[in-house]
């Protein structure tokens, strides 16, 4: 069976309740449903309103058909045992460990950002995470594709404005930070929020056949509808996500994964009784414009405004949609397994969102009235320069594009924003002629290059300021912030090696030409150091960022660019050993040839005699030296190899680390096989011995 999700396209439908569950408390009055049907008239003949209404109806009408399915279970009597199409090898859904999930969210509350739109009649806050900082745990912060986290929350409740006003309570909030809106025009430096994130603890899952067609699952009810011919279709009743995966179960006892779904939102009884008098009214109009009796569309929507359906309480809004849903598997099945949220727990941050660009300048781009063009607001809210652009996008909050963001340079004009003067100079009558932008390094500075002239040619990055002063030359492949400096990357023009560069704001150079590279992380800047051929262990000079000193002393150098939790693994070239935060010696790791570098909280190390091991954050071991091999830790579980077999022939296995156990046992591999791992964190997998296993050790299909 085909399903069309009505809810969907019925723009009546989609007004009364949200098309995937719960929905708004607010009760409908019949004004907002007419300015709905109003905006869905505009422009449109009688003819097209006609159109409109009888495709409306016939939506309804087919919502009403899939709510009146019968029970209709005809399941497989018998499978076909040689045909392993679509069979699951292990669970349908996986859940992430507490332990690992707390951690992550923590860290994700740490990392979200949040932009500001001004329209004529006030403000649109959007709240997201800032997509370099999304741990590996998660697929989706909104709980799909196989992450733990159900729902998230953003409620704000503190705005605080450049001009030094402020909002507080009450302000708004959003599921899985969506728009909220404010009446205030004026540029947020700032704001205070909770975010709520609810995960799943627990997960149980129930089977439904032609003997149990209903349960409860958690806090709902789950009914089937139908069962036959590969398909199923059911009703859900409950919190929306809840319900975690569906998977067919053969005669044989086998998992059968589907290969379409689809799920409908189905109103409730107050609702149903509103769309069933709605669509009368629909009926009735359509008749009366065959009929020819209205002269114009004013008349058609005075007539129809009247004869509305009443509209319903708010304790009828209020009530919860349910789900159908049909799902169509690759075998003939006789069951459905239902895999839901037997146990959620919800936990709060409190986070502090601030906008560097308005801080520095007050100034946010803005929405003229009736949709006139784009200018820029200034900390009262009012106009530095009127919305006299078609397209306006900052770059930063003194430099804007007036194309469309990423398009080809030859389609992109850029200006200068001289905010004393309010007015905006463009590129190409001033000394900045035939430059065009890259992207913001900070609200003062912005990356540049010379406007793309030849396809084929790869044009160098310089930087300038905000008066649009040069300080560096576009003779660099790109260039970086990090604190209170700027990183380079090259070309030496001798050698045509690659060199790295240190330079202050302000373009003065603190380290050019170097072979060794230079990068960032947390706040250290970090300089590779020229090594031993027969030293496996990297070695990094740390500055701090912001006053550019060296952070540890003469002689020693990190073993990572940035500290582990509290730790940060060092060498002075006669001892190797972990350091605090406040430099304090903590643990010695002399005894060790080589020390991987730290993933998460485990680091993979090498004894003097050959052999592998791993050590945690500070500085134990984990794991004894006594492996040929052993792989990064993701999940407390690594892949192990050892020669312990015939003849020194190889065995793999996967071994949690914490708990000492082998969940997958060491197996002998053919000559021809390779044990290997591919991904990292929640999208581990590994290959060992011709079989493949996923981020837990759990076998899957390969």
């Amino acid at each position: 069976m085909k399903l069309l999700n009505y809810a969907a396209t019925c723009f009546f439908c989609c007004y009364l309740f949200s098309c995937s569950g719960q929905v708004e408390t607010k009760s409908k009055s019949n004004d907002s449903l007419a300015n709905e049907m109003v905006n869905a008239f505009k422009g449109k003949s009688l003819e097209e309103i006609n159109e409109l209404l009888k495709s409306n109806s016939e939506q309804i009408e087919g919502l009403f058909k899939l709510m009146d399915t019968r029970l209709e279970i005809t399941p497989a009597k018998s499978s076909n045992p040689s045909s392993n199409e679509g069979v699951i090898s292990g669970s349908s859904f996986t859940i992430t460990p507490e332990k690992i999930i707390e951690p992550a969210l923590n860290e994700m509350a740490k990392n979200y950002e949040f932009s500001q739109k001004i329209f004529p009649e006030g403000s649109v806050i959007t709240t997201s995470l800032k997509s370099s900082n999304k741990p590996a745990v998660f697929q989706d912060p909104a709980g799909k594709d196989g992450s733990n986290i159900l729902r998230s929350e953003f409620i704000v409740h503190g705005l605080y404005f450049h001009d030094h006003s402020s909002l507080k309570d009450n302000i708004g909030s959003s599921d899985n930070h969506e728009n909220i809106m404010i009446k205030e025009r004026k540029p947020i430096d700032s704001l205070k929020a909770t975010v709520k994130y609810t995960y799943i603890t627990k997960m149980e899952k129930v089977i439904l056949d032609e003997n149990e067609t209903e349960k409860k699952i958690g806090k709902g009810t789950i009914k089937l509808k139908q069962l036959g011919d590969g398909s199923a279709s059911f009703t859900y009743n409950g919190p929306d996500g809840d319900l975690l995966s569906i998977a067919g179960m053969d005669t044989q006892g086998r998992l059968i994964d589907h290969n379409s779904s689809t799920t409908n939102s189905i109103p409730s009884a107050a609702k149903r009784k509103f769309l069933e008098e709605l669509n009368e009214v629909l009926k009735s109009t359509m008749k009366k414009i065959d009929a020819g009796k209205y002269k114009n569309v004013d008349e058609l929507i005075t007539d129809l405004k009247a004869t509305l359906p009443s509209s319903i309480t708010e304790k009828d809004a209020a009530e919860t949609n349910s789900q159908l849903s049909n799902y169509h598997f690759y075998q003939d099945i006789s069951k459905i397994v239902v895999y839901y949220a037997a146990a959620v727990k919800t936990v709060e941050h409190q986070v502090t969102l601030r906008s560097e660009d308005i801080i520095a300048s007050g100034l946010s781009i803005g929405i003229g009235e009736k949709q006139s063009g784009y200018g820029i607001v200034q900390a009262d809210g009012s106009w530095l320069i009127k919305p006299s652009f078609k397209i306006l996008y900052a770059i930063n909050p003194f430099y804007y594009g007036t194309c469309e963001e990423y398009s080809a340079d030859e389609k992109c004009d850029y200006f200068r924003l001289d905010a004393e003067h309010k007015k905006m100079i463009p590129f190409e009558q001033s000394k900045l002629k035939g430059y065009v932008l890259k992207r913001a390094l900070n609200s003062n500075l912005v990356l540049f290059q010379q406007r793309n002239i030849d396809p084929a040619k790869v044009y160098d990055n310089g930087v300038m300021d905000k008066n649009g002063s040069v300080i560096m030359k576009p003779v660099y492949y790109d260039v970086w912030i990090a604190g209170n400096y700027l990183i380079t990357a090259g070309e030496n023009a001798k050698t045509s090696e690659e060199e790295f560069g240190l330079y202050t704001q302000t373009g003065k150079p603190i380290i050019q030409g170097s072979a060794q590279p230079i990068g960032r992380k947390g706040n250290f800047i970090f300089i590779e150091q020229a090594g031993n051929p027969n030293d496996a262990n990297k070695k990094y000079k740390l500055l701090d960022n912001r006053s550019g000193k060296s952070f540890l002393p003469e002689g020693t150098f990190a073993l990572e660019t940035n500290y582990v939790g509290d730790a940060l693994p060092v060498s002075n070239g006669k001892s190797k050993y972990l350091i605090d935060r406040k430099k304090n010696k903590k643990a010695d790791l002399s005894e060790y040839a080589v020390i991987k570098q730290f993933v998460g909280n485990y680091a993979l190390v090498k004894s003097k005699a050959g052999y592998w091991g791993v050590i945690n954050s500070t500085g134990e071991l984990e794991v004894a030296c006594v492996n040929t091999s052993l792989s990064p830790v993701y999940n407390d579980i690594t892949l192990i190899t050892d020669a312990q077999g015939p003849e020194g022939k190889q065995r793999n296995g996967l071994l949690n680390i914490v708990t000492g156990r082998m969940i997958v046992p060491l197996m002998y591999r053919g000559d021809d096989d390779v044990a290997s791992v591919h991904g990292e964190a929640s999208t581990t997998t590994y290959y060992i011995a011709g079989k493949k296993f996923d981020t837990f050790g759990k076998e899957m299909e390969n």
